[in-house]
């Protein structure tokens, strides 16, 4: 039996740790040697010593909330191979940037940075750096109001706004936007705040934000309504060649706001104007005739009328041109139209010459501004045609109506009926030409199909029926042109008797006078 005896100078404690070496140690020794034949090999456990982030990149930044990236640990031990299985926290170390899951997922919460370490048997490897910083993806234009927004009058304001997401699209507060509009003539926007301000000129502009390269826009139509809209004067005339005149306007909305003014002239051959914009033009006679100048204004519009005399070659002789033969018109209501030519000293004709037509005599015809003629009354009269105080030799217009029917009437039905003898009824003749006007004064010549049933005053159309039953046709005519109507005669006796009433005769061929009286 071995004991153990206390060294000199050694303590209690001492001597009992060395004890517990001698009893516990070595009987393990000698079995290990037992069962080795040699000498004993104790290895010591592979406790974590080292802990390594591997980041997916050598800094991770994330342009967008809600991106997420996965980090990786390597855990070893004192020999540097890696733990197996090793049990890791993963810890948010500073910052509130990003979230971390239990598997090492990083998440962006929001912008800024945080610091991430993971922690295996009780050894906590190097912090690793998550940058956030949202990254613009789209810009958004928004207003109150409906899309296009539309702005009636000058000088009004707008407010837009900008709205800035990234690519998760997350809003992003705070992003400095840079406003410009597309036409400043129509809306101009301030370039930080967004206020748009309507112009003097209808039409469109683009509004837009930009953050960066990334833009958005949005439309706004600017209808200016003037509400004072005037043009002076509204009538004109040049009368010398080249002349001019002066033509001011007027264009301002509900609020006073002077409107710009554009020019026009609808013939510039007639006369040309310039300038085209502001709040006058000068209009210059080219040649003789009449135009419209127009004065636009927002969406609104008016013109002046403005005729041109003397322009050019003053015209030296006006010729009228009739249609060959000579114009005789048969009806009322026919029209002709005449041709006139306008010269110049050289016998060039004068380009688009200012004609004023005349009936200079009668009244049997009218006549336009162009030329027509017209058939009024029976007569005649003459025309002439002058420009620039030369006036055409007059041409002679005749008007005789020619009989293109007749029709016959009276004061009865159809067919007219008498019923005694030596009765009248007078018949009518109505001529007409051939525009069916009437023509007052005919004479006709009557005439009775019959006389024996009726006959006809040859001149007064009186129609007086005759002892005979039986129908004729009384006929009115004027040449060749005739026309008709039907005339019944019936008797009826008033006085109707037979003598006698009662008769014999008593011997061989005997007689019997009869006597009748029908009145």
């Amino acid at each position: 039996m071995n004991t153990v005896a206390s060294a000199p100078g050694r303590s209690l404690h001492e001597l009992l740790i060395v004890l517990v070496i001698v009893l516990v140690i070595a009987p393990v020794v000698a079995l290990l040697a037992s069962c080795g034949g040699g000498t004993a090999d104790v290895t010591a456990p592979n406790l974590p010593t080292t802990v390594t982030i591997t980041p997916p990149a050598p800094a991770i930044v994330f342009g967008a909330l809600g991106r997420t990236a996965q980090l990786v640990v390597v855990v070893t031990g004192p020999t540097g191979a890696p733990v197996a299985s090793p049990a890791v926290t993963w810890n948010l170390a500073s910052g509130t940037a990003v979230s971390t899951s239990g598997t090492g997922l990083v998440t962006a919460v929001a912008n800024g940075a945080s610091t991430i370490t993971a922690t295996s048997g009780g050894v906590t490897s190097a912090p690793v750096t998550v940058t956030v910083a949202q990254v613009v993806a789209t810009v958004s234009v928004t207003s109150t109001s409906a899309s296009p927004d539309t702005l009636f009058t000058a000088t009004r304001t707008r407010q837009f706004t900008g709205t800035a997401r990234d690519s998760t699209n997350n809003v992003m507060a705070g992003v400095t936007l840079a406003w410009t509009s597309s036409a400043g003539g129509v809306a101009a926007v301030h370039p930080t705040t967004g206020l748009v301000t309507s112009g003097t000129t209808s039409g469109s502009a683009a509004i837009q934000a930009a953050a960066g390269a990334i833009t958005g826009n949005r439309m706004l139509v600017v209808r200016l309504f003037p509400a004072t809209f005037t043009i002076v004067p509204t009538v004109a005339s040049i009368t010398t060649s080249a002349g001019t005149q002066l033509f001011t306007g007027t264009s301002r909305d509900s609020v006073g706001t002077n409107l710009p003014l554009a020019w026009l002239s609808r013939a510039p051959t007639l006369a040309s104007i310039t300038p085209a914009t502001g709040t006058t033009t000068i209009a210059t006679g080219v040649s003789n005739g009449t135009t419209s100048i127009v004065m636009t204004s927002g969406v609104r519009s008016d013109s002046a009328a403005l005729t041109m005399t003397n322009q050019g070659p003053l015209p030296t002789t006006v010729t009228i041109t009739p249609p060959s033969p000579p114009i005789v018109f048969g009806a009322l209501g026919r029209t002709a139209s005449l041709v006139v030519v306008v010269t110049g000293p050289t016998g060039a004709p004068v380009a688009s010459p200012v004609v004023v037509w005349l009936v200079a005599t009668g009244s049997a015809v009218s006549v336009s501004a162009t030329g027509l003629v017209t058939a009024l009354a029976n007569g005649a009269s003459t025309i002439t045609a002058t420009s620039d105080a030369v006036t055409s030799a007059p041409v002679t217009v005749t008007v005789s109506q020619v009989v293109a029917t007749v029709g016959v009437t009276s004061t009865s039905g159809t067919p007219d009926t008498l019923f005694t003898a030596t009765r009248t009824r007078l018949f009518t003749g109505t001529a007409r030409d051939s525009t069916n006007n009437i023509m007052a004064g005919t004479i006709f010549a009557w005439t009775s199909s019959v006389v024996g049933v009726a006959t006809v005053n040859a001149s007064t159309g009186l129609v007086m029926s005759a002892t005979t039953t039986g129908a004729t046709t009384i006929q009115a005519a004027v040449g060749s042109i005739t026309g008709t109507r039907a005339m019944v005669v019936r008797h009826y006796p008033a006085t109707f008797t037979i003598t006698p009433s009662v008769a014999a005769i008593a011997t061989f061929a005997g007689t019997q006078l009869f006597t009748g009286v029908s009145q």
